[in-house]
């Protein structure tokens, strides 16, 4: 039986992986290789969907060993920005290991910079330098000569990290022979990223978002109990991603409850797992619904409208031609540009008004009319294409 690895620093990147892993199983045996014990610092114990999962300190932290001891047909990631994944790809591009990507989210042009104090640098330093020591053993194991990229990295890493998570000058550990897209301009993004040549066989295959297909369920979408008179808003975390303000960003929110309820509408929020409690609070205080959907497909299911910033949980309802507005904010990355969905739309926060009227014109889709072919199924099928 083939045998297929999937990476990610820690295991609460499972949740990505499961929509694949049921029917890949059938066909393969599925390992999942995570590094817990560094970046996680306690064990998950739902990963009883995978034929064998290993902390990859069960290899002595060494990718090389890891590969070369499993021996798989493929690789997948869903992430690319980390060390600890660009090290494992650069040893399956040494190795001849096939490998494929598909992000968990959306990646967006982020040129803004965080503040972060003194201290805090010099604890992720430190913290990350372990990573840069494992990765500089490996690349001697495969031959000095190939390490050269992987120094320049590390020098950009440290001296212009800004650099390194946007715009990185080398494709160390950025190889990839099939990158599946959210949407196909992503492309455009993924090639400048990873410094793919013109001449490159790479891949590229619009799929869709795995985890926001997963809350899609085409039968439930038809039989939908809707409230045409709320609209939900989903939340992200943006203070811990880009710094804005908590304080601002609980005003725009009652900013646009006080919009949609001057035009006889009430506004939903669909919290994210990482607000906070001083963000909870603040919305209840301020008269701010709050949904009590444990998931999000059941969010689906109830509201016609829908208005986030950038998550890439937007392109649920997107996807299924439900009327989708992003807000864009001052000093925040804005959300994707989206080709051939009408029902999409996005505006700035200056222009507010006019974003919620156009929101409101927008057309619903006849339940007849919505269909999606799940981002989880394109992969798969790819994937076992590949592997024939």
């Amino acid at each position: 039986m083939k045998r297929i690895i999937l990476i990610d620093s820690w295991s609460n990147g499972s949740k990505f992986f499961s929509p694949l892993v049921a029917d890949l199983k059938k066909s393969y045996e599925i390992i999942f290789i995570h590094n817990d014990k560094k970046y996680l610092n306690k064990k998950i114990e739902n990963l009883s969907s995978y034929h064998k999962v290993f902390d990859i300190s069960d290899f002595n932290n060494s990718f090389y060993s890891c590969i070369k001891e499993l021996n798989p047909s493929l690789v997948m990631f869903i992430s690319m920005h980390g060390i600890l994944h660009r090290r494992a790809n650069a040893i399956c591009q040494y190795l001849d290991i096939p490998v494929f990507f598909f992000p968990h989210g959306v990646r967006l042009e982020n040129n803004i910079t965080q503040s972060k104090s003194i201290f805090h640098k010099m604890n992720r330093a430190i913290f990350y330098f372990e990573e840069w020591i494992q990765a500089t053993k490996e690349m001697f194991q495969i031959g000095f000569f190939r390490s050269k990229e992987m120094f320049l990295t590390f020098f950009e890493f440290y001296l212009n990290n800004k650099k390194f998570s946007n715009n990185p000058s080398t494709n160390w550990g950025l190889n990839f022979n099939t990158i599946f897209l959210n949407y196909s301009s992503e492309k455009k993004y993924f090639t400048r990223f990873f410094n793919i040549p013109s001449d490159s066989k790479t891949r590229f295959i619009t799929s869709g978002n795995v985890l926001a297909d997963s809350c899609l369920n085409k039968s439930k979408i038809k039989s939908r109990n809707i409230n045409n008179n709320k609209i939900l808003f989903i939340s992200q975390p943006l203070h811990s991603w880009v710094g804005f303000p908590k304080t601002s960003y609980i005003e725009f929110i009652e900013l646009l409850k006080k919009k949609l309820e001057s035009r006889q509408f009430d506004l939903v929020v669909r919290l994210h797992p990482n607000d906070d409690n001083y963000f909870k609070e603040h919305l209840k205080n301020s008269g701010i619904e709050i949904s009590n959907n444990k998931n999000y497909s059941d969010d689906l299911y109830s509201y016609n409208r829908f208005i986030g910033v950038c998550s890439a949980a937007m392109l649920a309802p997107i996807k299924i031609k439900l009327p989708t507005l992003s807000i864009t904010l001052k000093d925040v990355p804005s959300f994707a540009d989206i080709d051939g969905f009408k029902n999409y739309l996005q505006y700035s926060i200056d222009d507010l008004d006019m974003a919620i009227d156009s929101l409101l014109d927008l057309k619903i889709s006849n339940n007849d009319e919505i269909f999606h072919m799940p981002a989880s199924k394109i992969i798969i099928d790819n994937v076992k294409n590949f592997l024939r």
